[in-house]
């Protein structure tokens, strides 16, 4: 009997103890990261002087164009506080939102560059998260960053 409730009950109990705090945990941050974006939405155009990140656009919904090196792909991005993050292939982008008009990069891609926004938008940019559908891809975008976070960290599969 004794063997039985180990053999069962340790197991959920562990479980429960690594889960239970990361779920805990990440709907609170999901929630400040929607709110975020919705109170401090980026819009226009930033441009760099230098590197390999010469422009940013910012557009409805939190999709962002990035113009990089002669290329030009988009994505989208969500704000935390006052850090962008641009959602990547292989993780983010970081830009502090010094104001409304400047951005400065904070990661190893972006970091010492300084990007203006050049040309206003002809119209406010729509925002990102008002629906439920919205609120759970950007719950899934966040995610999706974290997991790879932790790839190159070496702490996931």
């Amino acid at each position: 009997m004794k063997s039985t409730i180990y053999r069962h009950v340790i197991p959920f109990l562990t479980l429960f103890i690594i889960i239970a705090p990361v779920t805990i945990a990440s709907e609170p941050l999901v929630e400040k990261i929607i709110n975020d974006s919705q109170r401090q939405q980026l819009c226009g155009e930033f441009v760099a002087g230098s590197g390999i990140y010469k422009k940013f656009v910012f557009g409805d919904k939190n999709s962002v164009t990035i113009h990089a090196s002669g290329l030009e792909f988009s994505t989208t991005y969500f704000i935390l506080e006052n850090i962008v993050f641009i959602k990547t292939d292989k993780g983010s982008l970081k830009l502090l939102i010094e104001s409304p008009t400047l951005l400065t990069g904070k990661d190893t891609w972006t970091k010492g560059n300084s990007y203006s926004r050049e040309n206003a938008p002809k119209k406010s940019c729509l925002p990102y998260g008002l629906s439920s559908s919205e609120q759970a891809e950007m719950t899934h975008q966040i995610c999706q960053m974290a997991a790879i976070a932790l790839q190159k960290k070496g702490k996931a599969i």
